[in-house]
């Protein structure tokens, strides 16, 4: 075999396995799925080109106790965060760019230098939460979902992955920075930066799977995606 062709081979080879990497997730027994007596629901919510996770608030607080032993500063965040919305049963939570989150109600209206800066370097980003007075099939019964029952260790690995986006100020609070889309909802300054690379969706998969459930990160690039592997891998029933 010549050196061009080893070459050629080497490449492919790596090629392949990045798409592995990268394609492919897998579902952690003892996370993922709950047994019936401990499921913690969650939901996924595809709003378009963007989704968000549903969870309930009760189930943050809780986690938050149990994360106060490993990381104080985390767990209290998390708590206030729920505290702000004290008489919501649940929260949808999203993050995304700053600008463009933001900035931009409907994807026909971002414009295109945005989106290429948005993509192109990292850039800020920002937490998005709505209270909402029930469930959401009630509540967001024109967005297409998919329910969860994460277990009691997946629903606080995953609460944990948000308590680790939020950033805070020197007293430890969520930084507050303006109201929301829509309803009572908030956005906070967070973390990491935005890119190709951590989207919207990217950010969505990657609690879930901290949580033990599949969600890939080259299914993610988009919402439709992912939605498409939780309900072809996932058990449990679209709602």
């Amino acid at each position: 075999m010549t050196a061009r062709w080893r070459r050629r081979l080497g490449v492919t080879a790596t090629l392949m396995a990045l798409g592995v990497w990268f394609g492919v997730a897998w579902e952690e027994p003892s996370l993922y799925p709950a047994a019936p007596d401990e499921a913690r629901w969650v939901a996924v919510v595809d709003h378009g080109w963007h989704a968000g996770l549903v969870v309930a608030a009760a189930d943050l607080r809780a986690a938050a106790v149990a994360l106060g032993r490993e990381d104080p500063a985390g767990a209290a965040a998390l708590r206030q965060l729920a505290a702000r919305h004290p008489m919501a049963p649940f929260l949808e939570i999203g993050w995304g760019e700053a600008e463009v989150y933001q900035g931009v109600r409907q994807i026909e209206d971002l414009e295109l230098h945005v989106a290429a800066r948005a993509l192109l370097w990292p850039t800020p980003s920002v937490l998005h939460v709505v209270p909402l007075a029930s469930a959401p099939a009630e509540s967001l019964r024109r967005a297409e979902r998919r329910e969860l029952a994460l277990s009691d260790s997946g629903f606080a690995a995953l609460a944990a992955g948000i308590a680790e986006t939020l950033e805070t100020d020197a007293a430890g609070r969520p930084r507050e920075i303006g109201p929301g889309l829509y309803g009572d909802a908030l956005f906070y300054e967070a973390r990491p930066s935005y890119s190709a690379l951590q989207t919207c969706n990217h950010w969505v998969a990657g609690l879930l799977r901290r949580a033990g459930v599949p969600a890939s990160w080259l299914s993610s690039a988009w919402s439709g995606g992912l939605m498409a592997e939780l309900g072809w891998r996932t058990n449990d029933l679209a709602l």
